[in-house]
């Protein structure tokens, strides 16, 4: 099953960033690095986004109930 036509990875993971940190969409998305993508856009099957140290911070101390209210 692939993804809706509409799906933007890079807009759902600045979207998560934000949530997960307290940022807003445009605060998340002003970092360098906050979700740019990087595997080939025009490509089948897996992506791959960078993600900010921010993010990467706030998913590493996530507790089991943050990560299900972010799901």
């Amino acid at each position: 099953m692939g993804l809706p036509e509409n799906f933007d990875p890079v807009a759902s993971i600045t979207q998560l960033e934000a949530v997960m940190t307290g940022l807003n969409f445009e605060e998340a998305s002003d970092y360098p690095w906050s979700g740019q993508r990087l595997s080939d856009p025009q490509g089948e099957g897996a992506f791959i986004v960078s993600l900010t140290d921010t993010f990467t911070a706030a998913l590493a101390s996530a507790s089991q109930n943050d990560l299900l209210r972010f799901a």
